[in-house]
């Protein structure tokens, strides 16, 4: 009767998404709910999100599978949420992830004590997650309204992405302003350029050792350009997240000599994409950026309604 139950439940789903039953089930989707603005899903996986204590957040494509990896290995542990987002936490808004506790999923976040808000140069962002061709799975994830498109089935390209008037595809100032504007949890906003040059403000905030920091954090300049000479070699398009996290860590582990070489800056290894969407990207993001910039390299916000 169970196992007929839940067939039927996953035939309704793949019935809205127009896909085989058999998809649905390998993406677990267990809850479907609409409300007047979003469609959510949520995922079994998300039940792992129960013991996370730091949740580090970003658009993603500026270096974040990077740091995360960097700061799991800190002692005392941060327990945070899962480098390759197999919690579904590494990219959401924060209110879909609030969603989660009134859909059904009471144990998520529960433990959670802080937030670590990573950005960066968005244009940028953009442009790496386009070449790794996750320019629509990422809007998906990033994006806080509008339904999303079945493993990005919609084709948007980075060239109509750069003329179309406003973001409404990913939102970044939604994403953004969903962790700014809300007052439960303590946030600190760090410049993802500039990760090693907060070591004793980040310290204090993530309450570990500052010679923690110190150990496993590497520079950013490092870090991007590690991911730019892997991301040339090869085709990412099909990788889960999970396992392009792990090939990542491998590729870095077999270059680390280059932390020692000056690296180039990020836009040479752009040199293929037209002028023309470089200053379209940017006059997109001008407003976002302006606001973000005012935060500098390390903001700590503070909660003023926690409990609430």
């Amino acid at each position: 009767m169970k196992v007929c139950v839940i067939l039927a439940f996953l035939d309704q789903v793949a019935t809205a998404l127009r896909i085989s039953p058999k998809d649905a089930s390998e993406d677990t989707l267990d809850i479907w709910t609409r409300s007047s603005t979003d469609t959510i899903f949520i995922t079994e996986n998300t039940q792992d999100a129960a013991h996370v204590e730091t949740w580090i957040s970003s658009i993603g494509g500026s270096g974040t599978s990077s740091f995360m990896t960097e700061v799991q290995g800190v002692q005392p542990s941060l327990a945070v949420n899962s480098a390759d987002d197999q919690d579904g936490l590494k990219h959401r808004p924060f209110g879909k992830a609030q969603a989660l506790r009134r859909f059904g999923k009471d144990r998520a976040l529960r433990r959670l004590k802080r937030i670590v808000y990573l950005h960066g140069d968005i244009t940028h962002a953009i442009l790496s997650l386009n070449r790794r061709g996750w320019l629509n799975v990422q809007a998906d994830k990033v994006r806080s309204t509008g339904n999303p498109s079945r493993r990005g089935s919609r084709g948007m390209t980075l060239e109509k992405y750069a003329q179309t008037p406003g973001d409404e595809f990913f939102q970044v100032d939604k994403h953004f302003h969903s962790f700014k504007n809300q007052c439960k949890y303590d946030v600190a906003f760090l410049d993802i350029t500039q990760k090693t040059d907060h070591m004793p403000e980040l310290a204090a905030f993530l309450k570990i050792p500052e010679s923690q920091l110190n150990v496993h954090l590497k520079p950013w300049g490092f870090s991007h350009h590690i991911e730019n000479l892997m991301v040339e070699r090869k085709d990412y398009s099909n990788y889960t997240e999970a396992k392009y996290v792990q090939e990542l860590l491998e590729f870095q582990n077999k270059n680390i000599h280059l932390m020692e070489q000056n690296t180039p800056e990020w836009q040479s290894h752009y040199a293929n994409i037209p002028a023309w969407v470089f200053g379209a990207l940017q006059e997109k993001f001008a407003g976002v950026t302006a606001e973000i910039q005012k935060l500098g390299g390390l903001h700590i916000q503070r909660a003023t309604c926690a409990g609430s």
